[in-house]
């Protein structure tokens, strides 16, 4: 492949973002030699990267668990650093490489790793190739993703080689590794593309696995690990769907928060859903230049202008008062749109919480101003708490569409009423007591 590459006129390499992380540990990936690689007896030149926040103090190679050799990062200080190793082998096998990075604040992350082949030094009868390759008969257009529409990676001459594809799409194109260093690029974005109708193809292909094409102009987040998604853009927001290894969607924009909102539809995941992750979670591939938003203004606020009672009660006592009304404002009434209203209960003594609950709309009264009645009764729900602080947030939805949330009050309790005691055991022809009644 390299020969290959040495003919190459241009190349243009569109490479995903460096992904983000607040781990302490820092993530290490094999980009030469790819898993799966053989090689003959000599020498093996190995090509990684490791990630962290703070920076990277040192990069181990080891081989089936042996260290080969450690050395300090060709940038360090970087988030993102490369490192060079050479191994020598002649002895045929299967090895293990393991690449593995420490951070400045000396934790090691966990190891990247790459299954390579040592052949034996035979010279081979000669025979035909069983791989699918492609030799131009002329020059020959090559994409970044299958697409006629999509970024050209190279416009290769007459006679250029790909020895070998990797994979296809369920339209024909084929895919093969360039073998060039592309860091956080995963799956399908690592693969170049050739059209169906390029020229005719050797070998065998019918084998290929199909995959997924990723279409062009659209920005595609690339997950290193699990992605939790939210229905809003707020980490204590609900979460929709997890993303993981291998799943891609759509990134159509920011807010002002740096919360990125994705979509679905455009992906691999076969789901029709749409969500905001974190800034810390993103790594992408594509047209990926957003413009946040302009901060929304002070004025978009949504506060408490307090309850009606410090105190609810619930239960068939006569305590007082039964219910509550809740109060809001919204400083700007032309730019809201909706305010829900979410609580959830802490009991006073234990200190344990039930989940948030899932929403009321609130009844707008004219002048920005919003309420909720609830009794005793529903916020106590299921739960079974006797003496609870009710924790409450009003969230407020733009007509923009974006979500602000107020801060979580807590100024009302709630207190149980009207506990029954049984009476006692009645002798045949007792009078049978009223039951108590205890406020």
């Amino acid at each position: 492949m390299r020969k290959i590459l040495a003919g190459m006129l241009l190349l243009v390499l569109i490479a995903g973002c460096n992904p983000e992380s607040t781990s302490a540990a820092p993530v290490s990936w094999i980009d030469q030699p790819l898993d799966g690689s053989s090689f003959e007896p000599g020498t093996v030149e190995v090509l990684a990267h490791a990630s962290s926040p703070g920076g990277v103090s040192q990069l181990r190679l080891s081989v089936d668990g042996v260290e080969v050799e450690s050395v300090p990062p060709e940038d360090p200080g970087q988030a993102l650093t490369t490192a060079h190793f050479t191994w020598d082998q002649n002895i045929p096998g299967s090895y293990t490489l393991q690449v593995s990075a420490q951070s400045s604040a000396g934790v090691w992350g966990t190891p990247a790793e790459a299954i390579i082949t040592i052949a034996a030094a035979v010279t081979p009868t000669p025979v035909p190739s069983l791989a699918c390759s492609f030799t131009a008969d002329g020059p020959t257009t090559i994409y970044t993703r299958p697409s006629l529409s999509a970024d050209v990676f190279y416009e290769a001459p007459a006679g250029f080689e790909i020895p070998e594809f990797q994979a296809q799409t369920s339209d024909g194109w084929l895919g093969f590794d360039p073998a060039i260093a592309q860091a956080a690029n995963t799956g399908p974005f690592r693969l170049r593309w050739i059209p169906p109708t390029a020229a005719t193809v050797s070998g065998d292909c019918s084998g290929l696995p199909v995959v997924w094409g990723p279409p062009p102009g659209i920005c595609f987040l690339m997950p290193m690990g699990p992605v939790d998604v939210h229905d809003a853009p707020d980490a204590a927001a609900s979460v929709v769907a997890t993303l993981t290894v291998d799943d891609y969607v759509a990134v159509d924009g920011v807010n002002a928060a740096s919360w990125y909102h994705v979509d679905f539809s455009p992906g691999n995941t076969g789901l029709s859903l749409t969500g905001w992750i974190s800034p810390t979670d993103v790594n992408w591939n594509g047209p990926c230049e957003f413009n946040p938003p302009t901060p929304t203004p002070v004025s978009a606020a949504i506060s408490s202008l307090g309850p009606d009672s410090p105190q609810v009660y619930s239960g068939i006592g006569a305590c007082s008062p039964k219910s509550v009304t809740f109060n809001a404002r919204a400083a700007n009434p032309a730019a809201a749109k909706v305010v829900v209203f979410f609580y959830r209960l802490q009991d006073v003594d234990s200190g344990e919480q039930s989940d948030w609950s899932p929403g009321q709309a609130m009844q707008l009264q004219g002048g920005g101003n919003y309420s909720l009645t609830l009794t005793g009764s529903e916020l106590a729900g299921s739960v079974g708490m006797t003496h609870a602080r009710v924790r409450y947030q009003f969230a407020l939805q733009l007509q923009s569409g974006e979500i602000v949330r107020s801060p979580v009050y807590e100024d009302v309790e709630l207190g149980q009423c009207g506990v029954i005691r049984l009476p006692p055991i009645i002798r045949i022809g007792t009078p049978t007591p009223t039951p108590i009644i205890i406020k």
